[in-house]
Order: C-alpha cells, then sequence, then structure tokens
C-alpha cells in the first residue's frame, strides 16, 4: 500500500491495529511504517511513523536516520496530545511477544 501526498510517496512496509489511552478511555485504531521518497525521482528521503485514531486524527514522526527516532517523534505528538499508547516498554500489561525483522520489530501481545 502507497500513500502520497503533494511531493513525496509514502511506502508503507508494515501495518496494524493498535490500543491506546484517551483522556482515560480505551480506543483502537491503525499505525503504519515505513518510508518516504521524492515523487520525482524516487530518491529515499526519511523513515516514517504514521498512526491514525478512530476519530481521523493522525500523527507522523519523520526521521532521515532510522524508524526508531521517527516512532519516537510520533509517539511523543501523541504523548502532547493527552493519547498514551500501549505497548511494550510503555505499559506493563503489555509484553514483547517475538521479533519479527531486526531488533526494533515485533508484535505485541496482551498479557
Amino acid at each position: 500500500m502507497e500513500h502520497a501526498s503533494n511531493n513525496e510517496d509514502y511506502e508503507v512496509e508494515i501495518d496494524g491495529d493498535f490500543e491506546a489511552i484517551s483522556n482515560g478511555e480505551p480506543w483502537a485504531g491503525r499505525f503504519e511504517v515505513g518510508i518516504v521518497s521524492a515523487k520525482s525521482n524516487g530518491r529515499f528521503l526519511c523513515h516514517y511513523a504514521r498512526v491514525t485514531g478512530p476519530d481521523g486524527r493522525e500523527w507522523i514522526g519523520k526521521s532521515r536516520w532510522s524508524l526508531k527516532t521517527a516512532a519516537r517523534s510520533q509517539l511523543q505528538q501523541m504523548v502532547d496530545d493527552g493519547v498514551q499508547l500501549l505497548g511494550h516498554d510503555l505499559d506493563e500489561n503489555w509484553q514483547f511477544e517475538s521479533q519479527v525483522q531486526g531488533p526494533d520489530a515485533g508484535y505485541l501481545r496482551r498479557i
């Protein structure tokens, strides 16, 4: 799946569902991570992490250097908006289950 903006193409590498807490209430949404390239020549621009909440709000973090840095930027935007993701190292009710692709990837299992 790809998303496009005016000058950028977003190539989704991994996507899925997530759970969060907003104003003390649980809700679920979608996440995706991937790379951004220049629409004009396909040149790599950066990694990105995007989260879309059930109300359509969207948070996106970008980093030229790593997906982890992009995800941290995106997570901080959510925290600034009062939304807390539930996940490994973010909530004691979740744990890391298995590595899928490299040291920064995996999936989460509710305890």
